[in-house]
């Protein structure tokens, strides 16, 4: 006998980013490590992956955002020296679109 399936509507920014958080915290429990971005940030690489294709924060499918996020999370945690996901990704409006921008982060040598 199947289970019920249960259909998820698309959430809001604020909703993400709660949601986020949770499975930020439970990741970090789980495997006994601190990513070095913020969960914020976290929650742009992921929304940025699912919106390749336009650049441009849009609604996505909150299960696809779920499985990315956590893939996200498994790459961060299991290959530290990687520094495709070691910056911090922000939102901005520029001509009333939000779109995505990374914040590099400042090396000593940039002094």
């Amino acid at each position: 006998m199947r289970s019920p399936l249960l259909r998820l509507g698309n959430l809001g920014s604020e909703e993400q980013q709660l949601l986020t958080d949770t499975i930020v915290n439970i990741h970090k429990t789980a495997y006994g490590w601190n990513p070095k971005i913020s969960s914020k940030a976290v929650k742009n690489w992921a929304m940025l992956t699912l919106n390749k294709e336009t650049g441009k924060v849009n609604p996505v499918n909150t299960r696809e955002f779920i499985i990315k996020l956590i893939e996200i999370l498994d790459i961060l945690e299991q290959n530290p020296g990687y520094n495709l996901f070691n910056s911090e990704l922000k939102v901005v409006t520029r001509n009333g679109v939000e779109v995505f921008v990374n914040t590099l982060p400042k090396h000593d040598y940039d002094s």
